[in-house]
Order: C-alpha cells, then sequence, then structure tokens
C-alpha cells in the first residue's frame, strides 16, 4: 500500500455484507432525526432522498454514535490493523487515531458532480502525518475509485481550516488536463474495505446508478501526536453532546448544502420538513452576495436519544 497509496481489504462474505446493509437501512429509516419512517433503500428516489446534495454524505449523531456504526468501524479497524502498522513503521510513526466520518445513501440515477484531479488536504493534521480515507462497500455490486496508484503530492503546512475553504486542493488547468488522462479505475469489491492515503492524486467521476448506493466512510490518521486531530476538548465536548464530530477536513457535516441557500431554495423546506426540529441546529452561513440565511447545519440529539458510545481516538 505504502507504494502505491491504496489498499483493498477483504471484510465480509457477500451474505454478511448485505446482512449488514439491512442493518444499516433498518437503522437509518428510524433514525430520531426523522420526524417519521423514512422510506426503504430500494424506495429512494431524488425527490425522497435521505439528505440534500447530489453526493449524499450523510452524518449525524445516528452515523456517528449509533452502536451498528461502532461495531462496523471497529471490526473495519481490526480487519486494517496489520497495515496500519505497517504504516506506522513505513513513516516512522507511533500511534493511530481512527477518525470519524459519514455514510453514503445515494438514490438511484442521483450522479454527483465530477471533480478533477486533486489531493485531499486534513489541514488540521501535522506534516509528517500520514491521514487515509476510505469506505466499506454495502453493495451487491463493484463500487469505484478513480486515481494514479504511486503520484501523491503531500501538504506544506499545518493550520486551522478557514470558513468556506474546502477540504482538498486542485491542480492547475494544465495539470488537471495531463493527470485526468492518466487516471485509473480501481474497483471495491461488495463488502470490502477500501483505504488510500489521502496525498494520492485521485478524482471523482460521475457515475448513473440505477440503484441505491450504499458505503460507510473509514478515516485514519498515523501520527506521533498524543492528542486527538482537532484537540482533546472539542473532541471531548462533542462526545458529551452527542454532537456530529468534524470529519478530518474539518469541515461540519452539512445537511443541506450550503449551495442551496442561492441555487435550490425550493428544495429546502421538503428537507427540513423531514426533519424532529428538536434534532436540528440553526447556524448563520454565507454564500456569494447571500448573508445570514438560516440553514439546518449539524444535529444534536436530544439526551433521551443518546445511543451508548465508546470513544475511538488516540490510543
Amino acid at each position: 500500500m505504502w507504494n502505491e497509496g491504496y489498499v483493498i481489504l477483504p471484510l465480509w462474505s457477500i451474505e454478511e455484507t448485505l446482512s449488514y446493509r439491512s442493518r444499516v437501512e433498518e437503522v437509518m429509516r428510524h433514525a430520531p432525526e426523522f420526524r417519521e419512517t423514512m422510506p426503504s433503500f430500494a424506495e429512494l428516489t431524488k425527490e425522497t432522498s435521505y439528505m440534500g446534495g447530489a453526493t449524499c454524505f450523510y452524518g449525524s449523531p445516528t452515523v456517528a454514535y449509533h452502536s451498528l456504526f461502532h461495531e462496523m468501524r471497529v471490526a473495519a479497524e481490526t480487519r486494517a490493523r496489520e497495515v496500519l502498522q505497517e504504516g506506522l513503521r513505513a513513516n516512522g510513526l507511533s500511534r493511530v487515531e481512527m477518525l470519524y466520518d459519514r455514510l453514503m445513501i445515494r438514490p438511484p440515477n442521483v450522479v454527483p458532480q465530477s471533480e478533477s484531479a486533486h489531493v485531499d488536504h486534513c489541514l488540521a493534521a501535522n506534516l509528517e502525518d500520514v491521514i487515509l480515507g476510505g469506505w466499506i462497500n454495502l453493495d451487491s455490486k463493484p463500487q469505484i475509485f478513480t486515481g494514479l496508484p504511486g503520484q501523491f503530492r503531500k501538504r506544506t503546512e499545518t493550520r486551522k481550516r478557514k470558513r468556506g475553504e474546502s477540504g482538498f486542493s486542485l491542480f492547475s488547468k494544465q495539470e488537471q488536463k495531463e493527470l485526468n488522462q492518466q487516471m485509473q479505475k480501481i474497483l471495491i469489491p461488495p463488502g470490502h474495505i477500501f483505504l488510500f492515503n489521502e496525498c494520492m492524486i485521485h478524482a471523482v467521476t460521475a457515475r448513473k446508478l440505477d440503484y441505491t448506493s450504499v458505503r460507510l466512510f473509514l478515516a485514519f490518521r498515523l501520527t506521533n501526536d498524543i492528542e486527538p486531530l482537532f484537540g482533546r476538548t472539542e473532541l471531548e465536548r462533542r462526545l458529551v453532546d452527542q454532537h456530529t464530530p468534524l470529519i478530518k477536513s474539518g469541515q461540519e457535516c452539512r445537511y443541506i448544502p450550503e449551495l442551496y441557500n442561492s441555487l435550490h431554495q425550493a428544495k429546502i423546506p421538503r428537507l427540513k420538513a423531514q426533519l424532529d426540529p428538536r434534532a436540528t441546529i440553526d447556524m448563520s452561513v454565507k454564500h456569494q452576495s447571500i448573508s445570514s440565511v438560516k440553514d439546518i447545519c449539524t444535529f444534536s440529539i436530544p439526551d433521551s436519544y443518546c445511543y451508548y458510545y465508546t470513544p475511538h481516538c488516540v490510543n
């Protein structure tokens, strides 16, 4: 992995994978942040999606703290432990931190926007840290990652993420054109873990599917630091409050994309209406000339909904 930049690991049989998919479906249909039972994965459409946006990356306390997702993350970490330990030795590092990431539930015929060649950047990490992203494939068919194995561009700075700043770094138009022509498709079979170094050059290719696609995202930090990525105080505050953790880019998990405030305002009422108002936080956001637009940004589940959770921080 450490030369190519990625690894694919078998985790579950197809029968086990589909069983976990069904369990995820049951949990999400009855997640406490929703007013009513949500549609089954087979019934999902563009108009009944669990959240806004074409990527359909869903982050909430349910995904962060429910015992099912904890079970799945522990299974993934256990299966990947040998690879992670190998990464520590190869990079002169000593600790593994499992970071929070989201769940993808993408309805049929929903196509995310393509993204040209780029690398992900976790700006809060130390320069010597190695940050891994990836996911568990919960479909019955292979999923695809588009990238350039063995080609990397490392971060050159460590700092706090600025508001509105994305979690990745693009190349010049000429570089993108050349790199996009070299991209390779990597197939991730059902029930397999895919992990990649965030400094590996990759892209997002738009693909239309005729079924609901599901994956649980994973993220790891290899480090010598004894403190969690965003600080122990911040992590403990979110755990105590059952507040959705930050993802590795430092971004909050948005339920309604910020662009909806200016481009898709007609879609916002439906999305807000399917949420329990006790489970939302309104935050002021800015986008172009529009300011102080109220938007659901993150979830805070009432105490009566708190799940058991053992924090997976630096160990």
